[in-house]
Parts: structure tokens; sequence; C-alpha cells
């Protein structure tokens, strides 16, 4: 009981057993869903607690900006469209998906930020969460490679090999090896861990935005470690990065799917997303009207009027929530910006925000990244807003 007298140890603690959904029991199932429900709860009322607080990074206006103007379109969705609107495949689909995809992504971010401004999550307790959600996000990566099996072997395939989805939300998780600031070797390892199931999970825009990522990391690490931990940084590193040479080049050797999407990605294919982005940008173009292109076509939009969601932030907010929409969503990453460049930060809670800003800006041009983010990123996210790491230090 001492232990979730911390709110952030429950908060945590919530979020991995939902993660854990069709691990520890049946996805879907009214235990998910209830502690869904209790995360977005908690959220909002940080949420709240936060936006009353003083002295709030200038990031919080660009956040608070988008998180309102999601709300509002939430809302215009249920008035017009009720509680289920039909989307373009005649599926009749539940009108608060809008909502808990978006309170699911980005509420997080003040509940960590609140929790480490109040001295709940700290550099002590957070290096254990993380160690617990690499174990989270390995089951998770277990879970889907199961299923995805099961699924090619009840349809008669014997395939087994296949991209995995959960590629992208361990991507996620390397911001997390920032906390590890202070042991060298230790957040080299969790960084690896996360380089490695990346690699297999075979998503091709993750390992892309990973390994631009590395390049960000080994650069500003370089710069914090001392001139004797040098030779060490350097060694491990070329460890890993023959290790994960060897691995490519026995995925190449003996791996026909990754062949195939190596194959693939020089070839200039995108699974798809030229056909959905022609079909979106004719849509604007050609069949909104004025007050459309400035205000969207409302939430879920992209659904209705095609299959899939763009694939992409820009086309998808463009859709769904017009000219004004890109405008807010530009404010957004304006706010980030300033606030990694705002020097009254420790250096390390700096890197950790350029890291983040680029690897979610990065996933924005070919994926959905502001309504796809997760409880790893938003830790790290929260932390360094709240600059945990100069409280680390004093």
């Amino acid at each position: 009981m001492k232990f979730f007298k911390n709110p952030c140890n429950l908060y945590f603690t919530l979020w991995c057993i939902y993660l854990l959904q069709g691990t520890l029991y049946e996805s879907g199932s009214i235990i998910s869903q209830t502690l869904l429900m209790l995360i977005l709860l908690i959220s909002l009322k940080d949420a709240y607690i936060v936006n009353k607080l003083e002295k709030l990074p200038a990031y919080f206006k660009g956040l608070n900006a988008l998180v309102f103007l999601f709300t509002i379109y939430w809302l215009v969705l249920i008035m017009t469209d009720g509680f289920t609107y039909i989307n373009k495949v005649g599926n009749e689909t539940s009108s608060f998906n809008y909502l808990r995809t978006l309170y699911y992504s980005l509420l997080p971010i003040y509940s960590c930020y609140l929790y480490t401004r109040n001295g709940n999550l700290n550099a002590n307790n957070y290096k254990k969460w993380v160690a617990a959600f690499v174990l989270v996000a390995i089951a998770e990566y277990v879970r889907m490679q199961r299923e995805m099996i099961e699924t090619y072997m009840n349809a008669g395939s014997d395939q087994s090999e296949f991209t995995n989805n959960i590629g992208y939300m361990i991507m996620l998780l390397t911001p997390c090896a920032f906390i590890y600031n202070k042991n060298t070797k230790i957040q080299i390892l969790v960084y690896g861990i996360c380089l490695l199931f990346v690699v297999l999970s075979m998503k091709r825009g993750a390992m892309l935005i990973s390994f631009v990522a590395l390049l960000i990391f080994l650069n500003d690490k370089f710069k914090m470690i001392s001139k004797q931990k040098k030779t060490i940084f350097f060694t491990i590193i070329a460890i890993i990065f023959i290790l994960l040479y060897g691995l490519i080049e026995e995925m190449l050797t003996t791996s026909a799917y990754f062949q195939e999407r190596l194959e693939e990605t020089m070839e200039g294919n995108s699974s798809g997303r030229d056909e959905i982005y022609s079909e979106l940008l004719h849509h604007f173009v050609y069949e909104t009207n004025v007050f459309q292109m400035f205000l969207g076509i409302g939430a879920e939009g992209t659904l209705k009027i095609n299959k899939y969601m763009a694939h992409n932030d820009w086309l998808e907010i463009l859709t769904n929530q017009g000219i004004v929409g890109i405008f807010l969503y530009i404010y957004y990453w304006l706010t980030f910006r300033y606030t990694c460049l705002n020097k009254k930060y420790s250096m390390e809670a700096r890197f950790a925000l350029k890291y983040l800003m680029v690897i979610l800006f990065l996933r924005t041009m070919f994926s959905m990244s502001i309504m796809d983010m997760n409880i790893y990123s938003s830790s790290m996210l929260g932390y360094a807003l709240a600059d945990g790491f100069k409280r680390d230090f004093e």
C-alpha cells in the first residue's frame, strides 16, 4: 500500500497491466476497458491540475491547443453523427474511438509532468519503471508475433515472418534510455535492446527513424561524457554496431521476407500510402468547399472517404480539421522547438526533448504520430519538461 501511495506508481502500474492485455488476460475484455477508463480519468484530472499551475513550459500552449481542437471536433462528431458513424467500407464505428485515441496519446504527458514536478517521479523510481517498460514492450512484441502466426495458420498459410507493428511502440521506448545518463553501460544496453526489437519488427519507418535518432543520441552522448569514459563509450558502441550488423546480415541471408522488405524500400514501395495520399489530396482540392478547406470535414473524416487513416499527420489533420488545424499543428511544433532551446533546462533535459521532437516529428511524415504516442515516450517527455534531470543532479 505504501508503494501505491505514490500516484505515479499507481499510474504506471495501471498502464503496464493495460498494455499486457492479450498476455495476462484477454484483449478488449472488461478488465482492459476498466483499466483504460481509470487511466483516462486520472489523466484528465492531472491535466486540469497542470493547467492551474504557474510557469508552465511553452510546450503546453501548443499541446493545450491541440487537445482543445480535437476535443471540440469530437463533440461535433457526436452532435452530427451520434454515438456511432458509418466509415468508408460501411462498418458502424463508435464515435468514442476518436476521443479515446486522442486522450490515450496526449493526456499522459500532463500526468508525467505533474508527477515529476511534485517529486513523485524521480530518477530512482523512473529507472525501475523503465526496466519494467522494457519487459512489457518485449511481452507486447511476443504477443503480437503469436497472434499474427495464429492468424496466418487459421488462414491456411505457413508464413512465419511478417511486419510487427509493435516496432513503432518500441521505438518510442528509446528516449527512456536517457534516464540512465549516469550509467553509460546500462543506458546503451537499454537503447540496444530497443533497437534489436525495432529491427526484428521489420517495420521500415520505425527502423529509419531509429537509426536517424541513433546518430543524434550518439552525438549528444559524446558531448555529455567525460574524456576518461569516451574510450569505453566507443568500445561499447562498436560492439553494438558489430552485433547489429551481424544480425542484419544474417537476416538478409536467411529471411526472404526481410529481403523483400528491403527491395520494396529501394524501389520506393510505400505500402499503399501513395494511393491513400492521392485520394485524400484529390478530395481536399476538388471535393471540398471553402468552409471545409478551412475547417476540414470533421473528426474521423479520413475514414469516411478512405478505408484507412492517412498514415501522415499533416494529411490527417488537413482532411479532418482543415487549414486551421494545420496552423495549430505548426504552432504545436514551434512551441516544442522553443521549449527544446530553452537554456533554463539542464543539458540532459534539452537533449531528451530534442531527441523526442525529432523522432515524433519524423513519424508525422509517414505514420500517425500525435495520435499514436504511448506511455513510454510520454513519461520521458513529461519528465524532461519538468526537468527531473536537474533534480537528479541536485
